[in-house]
């Protein structure tokens, strides 16, 4: 036997950085870990920051978009359907001034427009009744379609939504002259 060979193993000659060493690696795993589960965490929470600003801006540009079809506004007067000058409304989501989204409608655009002719009227609705007063004096209704598109943006975080609508009336002339124009903006009939 080799007394100088016994003796280092006894020591831990052998040992005395190893131990060291393996601490090291495995703190170094460990902080990486930990920074990538930081990471994963972070972009999570900008996927979910941005579903919800795309969510709010969608539900402000569809109320826009139902309010403007439940007025006669949008046959009557369809540039100026919110009675301000303009189709752009901005609604404040949080009610803290600070979250307004901006949503403005587009015109309607005339898709079809058909003359009622008197013998299509169901004279128990107000609304035929009304078609059949205006014939005597030569004003026929129409049945017009068409559609209009909303869009609605965040500014601060830029998320944009956009809704498309279709809608049928009947009409007097006068106001399905306000929805069906030609290129030159001229009305159809």
């Amino acid at each position: 036997m080799n007394p100088l060979r016994d003796r280092q193993y006894r020591s831990g000659a052998f040992e005395r950085g190893t131990v060291l060493f393996i601490a090291l690696v495995f703190l170094i795993l460990l902080t990486v870990m930990a920074l990538t589960t930081f990471n994963l965490s972070k972009g999570t929470q900008q996927i979910v920051g941005n579903v919800a600003a795309r969510s709010q801006t969608f539900q402000v540009a569809l109320q826009t978009s139902e309010a403007a079809i439940s007025t006669n506004r949008l046959v009557h007067h369809p540039t100026d359907l919110f009675g301000s000058g303009a189709n752009t409304v901005a609604v404040d989501v949080n009610g803290d001034q600070k979250t307004v989204i901006s949503a403005t409608v587009n015109p309607p655009q005339c898709i079809s427009i058909q003359q009622v002719l008197g013998n299509k009227l169901d004279l128990g609705t107000e609304r035929d009744l009304e078609c059949a007063n205006s014939a005597k004096s030569d004003l026929f209704c129409y049945d017009v379609l068409f559609q209009f598109s909303t869009r609605a943006t965040d500014p601060v975080t830029n998320a944009t939504s956009s809704v498309g609508q279709g809608a049928s009336i009947r009409s007097q002339p006068a106001s399905a002259r306000n929805i069906c124009r030609n290129a030159s903006g001229q009305p159809y009939f």
